[in-house]
């Protein structure tokens, strides 16, 4: 069993390189399969170190990480998890690219997501703010301690992004000023105000839309953010564009949108980013106007792990009838849905339609919860 493995260092920069070389070497010389001793305490979580960084797009839950360069190379594979309450709701095993330390799940040319072992079967989590996205594997550590010294000892290790509770609730829309366009959404904090939440920091998000190309060249153009209350405990705000992305190269001043631009603003995609303090600050949680929940398509087709009412038949449909008499017709509602949250909670039932009015619903005695 290979735990540390110890040579006199070369050259700063090509030492990751001569410890990838001396790990494969000796377990070649030896026969075996390096190891890692099993541990009593599993590792504390933390923020994402080093070059590693975690990217979460809720609204399509999908999730990529980068800059996983120093991964034990006998063992590269990471396990990546979606949290909610402690209960796994996503799974996936990847092995980032060599080169740059990069993976991704339910996007093209990613992973998709794969069996969660509580459940013994796919799902794709749906995530949301307050669920918790896990890295785990094992990666190679250099001792500071000495200097002289390469210790590439296989060392385990959990790092994780809480997702923030954050979305677009309205897509682009023109504004009230001239050449203006408007995003709503919410930037709650799910953690703070005892569970309560509260309005994240004005400094800690940014909102943007991304078009193909606006008049500047550029393809993005950044919102003036306002919450739409001096309350903290309303998450809700208001993002006004009305500036293109570049300033005026001679007088440095901002640059009004055109017509033109606000018809780009008004067809692109609006987001929200926030980036994560903690560690190295490198990850980051965006979400997205205008996209779809779930897998991403049917090469990915694991079910969402959520609610999904189907009912039978899919509407009702009465026939002319004569004054005074009256028709009856029933429907049956089944939850399709599927993973650990997939429970279905109906509330209450109303009737919708022409004349709906001249319809009576049944009574509808207390809430029901369909399980998947």
């Amino acid at each position: 069993m290979i735990t540390s493995i110890k040579t006199i260092k070369p050259a700063r920069s090509s030492w990751l390189a001569s410890v990838f070389s001396a790990v494969a070497g000796l377990a070649f010389l030896t026969g075996g399969t390096p190891s890692v001793q099993a541990q009593a305490v599993p590792p504390i979580p933390t923020a994402t170190l080093g070059t590693h960084s975690i990217s979460a797009f809720p609204a399509r839950d999908f999730v990529g990480i980068d800059g996983y360069l120093d991964l034990d190379p006998l063992n590269p594979t990471v396990t990546l998890e979606v949290l909610r309450e402690r209960v796994v709701t996503g799974r996936v095993e990847m092995t980032p690219d060599a080169k740059t330390g990069f993976a991704e799940v339910n996007h093209p040319g990613g992973y998709c997501w794969g069996m969660v072992p509580s459940l013994g079967t796919a799902v794709t989590p749906d995530i949301k703010g307050g669920d918790v996205i896990r890295v785990s594997g094992i990666k190679l550590v250099d001792d500071p301690l000495t200097p002289l010294v390469i210790e590439a000892t296989p060392t385990p290790f959990v790092e994780q992004l809480t997702i923030p509770d954050v979305s677009i609730t309205l897509a682009p829309e023109v504004g009230l000023a001239p050449n203006s366009v408007v995003v709503h959404g919410i930037a709650n904090d799910p953690g703070a105000n005892g569970g309560g939440g509260r309005q994240l920091n004005l400094n800690s998000f940014s909102v943007d839309i991304v078009s193909p190309r606006f008049s500047d060249g550029r393809r993005l153009i950044l919102g003036n953010v306002v919450f739409d209350s001096l309350d903290r405990a309303n998450p809700n705000w208001t993002a006004t564009f009305t500036n293109l992305f570049t300033a005026d190269p001679i007088t440095g001043t901002p640059v009004p949108l055109t017509p033109f631009d606000v018809q780009q603003a008004l067809e692109g995609t609006a987001s929200i980013s926030v980036v994560e303090t903690a560690g190295n600050g490198l990850s980051i949680t965006i979400a997205e106007s205008g996209v779809q929940a779930g897998p991403y398509a049917e090469s990915c087709n694991a079910p969402l792990d959520a609610p999904l009412a189907k009912t039978t038949p899919e509407g009702l449909f009465f026939t002319a009838t004569q004054t005074g008499s009256t028709a009856s017709q029933s429907f049956s509602v089944t939850n399709v849905g599927a993973g650990v949250f997939g429970q279905l909670h109906i509330t209450s039932m109303t009737i919708e339609g022409p004349d709906a009015a001249a319809f009576r619903a049944p009574a509808f005695a207390a809430p029901a919860t369909l399980q998947v």
